[in-house]
């Protein structure tokens, strides 16, 4: 075989080469069409999970800040008062 046979060959090997039939392209395009969706799905979940765990995080150390400074001003108080009947005596 020549080279350029030797070619010729290879290349037709290749999908490129050969000719799709109506329903190879169908699947190929459903195909190619639901990777598409399915990662724009992913992707907004991805998005979603994202902004309610922000949110979450955000909510819950608001709480636990305002939690602590309840508290602590309890806590202080109590301390306060029971020192100062401490000194007292």
């Amino acid at each position: 075989m020549m080279l350029l046979e030797k070619r010729h060959v290879f290349l037709r090997s290749y999908q490129f080469c050969r000719k799709r039939t109506l329903t190879r392209r169908i699947k190929r395009s459903f195909t190619i069409s639901k990777r598409v969706i399915w990662c724009r799905i992913r992707s907004v979940r991805k998005f979603l999970k994202l902004v309610w765990s922000t949110l979450r995080f955000a909510f819950s150390s608001r709480r636990r800040r305002f939690l602590h400074l309840v508290n602590s001003n309890c806590h202080n108080h109590h301390t306060y008062t029971s020192s100062s009947c401490f000194w007292l005596d």
